[in-house]
């Protein structure tokens, strides 16, 4: 009202917002005597004043009814799947959910007790079995394990067999599926992320939920190493793991050395990010929407695909076997390669060896995958990027 519409014609009131109610119907075909009084002795003029007033009473009654009817019809329909009166993303389910135990909801320890039992009960409900240097040598009446604890050399190679390592034993179970949800706060909590296992943070941003003051945060290192080219292990099976919607400022890094099927998404990183763990096969992965305030490190790794993700540790990623993609990125994205050549005196044309990179500097279409936060303690809802 008071603006031009695209044909030029401007709206100076409301008239055009209300169109009057007119009622118009073929006349009833009524029988009355022909005389100027029917039988009750009433004049045919006051009689047609009578229907039409009867008329327009029950049209009014009708339309009320008719109002009435849909008003309350309308406040009983549920609303649009996913929404509710205000627009927030609820459904008919109770919020907040009763979940099953493979949904396991934590919040932020108070002290320095809490944390130690919060890292206990996470780390028994997330990270793969465990196997020691002891049970390992024990087991197999070998007595000449090293007693000193693992070691790196310069090159990030282990020098003596580690003292622990994680386990395949989960790998093809069918009952063993968890989702850890960890409501805004700060967590100083260590552990594994491992099979069939999915980190949460219910934050609306990713730093509302942040595990700090922690040496490792949660991470993935190789497994089985003790059996599987000891002592590096193995990450070419750590499939089937996520974790999202979280910040992670661990003192030694973050450690993700996987092999597809385990995502990093929306995350912010103030540390180095290594995708592989020491001289341990590794093979693919993604990552998307995601901040690395460090320096990112590929080792081993290959078909790595990067969506989203801000460089911002002042190098360019390092390492790396071949096909890794970057998609969307800024920062430090290195520049496109061709792939690996041989070195001198290999054959090939000569020059130094490397990975193949391909960039892409924007996409027109992302859709991306919705993830849960938390408006208020105790309620979640679901959340979808615009």
């Amino acid at each position: 009202i008071g603006n031009d519409d695209s044909n030029g014609t401007r709206y100076h009131s409301n008239r055009h917002l209300y169109a009057p109610l007119e009622i118009t119907s073929r006349p009833a075909a009524v029988i009355i005597p022909n005389r100027t009084t029917n039988f009750f002795g009433i004049r045919r003029k006051k009689i047609k004043i009578i229907l039409v007033a009867f008329i327009i009473a029950a049209t009014i009654l009708v339309a009320s009814l008719v109002d009435t009817t849909t008003t309350s019809t309308t406040s009983e329909q549920p609303t649009r799947e996913g929404e509710d009166d205000d627009g927030d993303d609820d459904d008919d389910e109770p919020n907040p959910p009763v979940f099953p135990e493979s949904i396991k909801l934590f919040h932020p320890p108070k002290n320095e007790i809490e944390a130690r039992e919060l890292q206990t009960i996470v780390q028994e409900s997330a990270s793969d079995p465990i196997l020691t240097r002891e049970e390992e040598f024990s087991a197999n009446n070998d007595k000449t394990s090293p007693s000193e604890k693992t070691g790196y050399d310069a090159q990030q190679q282990p020098t003596t067999t580690p003292d622990h390592t994680y386990t395949t034993a989960n790998h093809f179970s069918s009952t063993h599926r968890i989702a850890l949800l960890f409501s805004p706060g700060t967590y100083p909590i260590d552990f594994e992320v491992g099979y069939y296992v999915t980190v949460h943070g219910l934050g609306i941003h990713p730093t509302d939920v942040a595990f700090a003051n922690v040496a490792k945060g949660p991470h993935v290192p190789a497994l089985d190493k003790y059996t599987n080219r000891p002592p590096h292990g193995s990450g070419l099976d750590t499939f089937w793991r996520s974790i999202e919607n979280v910040a992670t400022y661990p003192r030694h890094g973050m450690r993700w050395t996987v092999s597809q099927a385990a995502p990093l998404r929306r995350m912010h990183i103030g540390a180095n990010l290594d995708l592989y763990d020491g001289d341990a096969w590794v093979s693919g992965g993604v990552m998307t929407n995601v901040v690395v305030e460090g320096n990112v490190n590929f080792g081993g790794q290959q078909q790595w695909l990067m969506r989203n993700v801000d460089l911002r540790g002042g190098e360019v990623p390092v390492g790396g076997a071949w096909s890794l993609v970057f998609v969307g990125c800024v920062g430090d994205v290195p520049r496109e390669f061709g792939g690996m050549m041989m070195k001198e005196g290999g054959g090939g044309g000569g020059g130094a060896a490397g990975p193949s990179i391909s960039v892409v500097d924007d996409v027109d279409v992302r859709v991306e995958k919705p993830y849960i936060v938390m408006k208020e303690m105790g309620r979640h809802r679901h959340h979808r990027r615009r």
